[in-house]
């Protein structure tokens, strides 16, 4: 991928966990992106690298 891929991907992630209440799921963000679940993983963690609150967590007993 693409190094602006890879900032497109974090930028949508972003604009998906703003208005969640209670986060989302990698599975939810894989099928929102179409993609291989290390591509969020990887994302998710350059972006707590970038200083975002970024954290896991349980709701409903789902990982979030």
């Amino acid at each position: 991928m693409a190094r602006g891929d890879q900032l497109a991907l974090q930028w949508r992630i972003i604009q998906t966990l703003v208005p969640s209440k209670y986060g989302k799921t990698v599975a939810d963000l894989m099928r929102d992106e179409n993609c291989h679940p290390r591509t969020i993983y990887r994302a998710l963690e350059a972006l707590q690298e970038a200083g975002l609150p970024i954290y896991s967590g349980r709701v409903d007993g789902k990982g979030v």
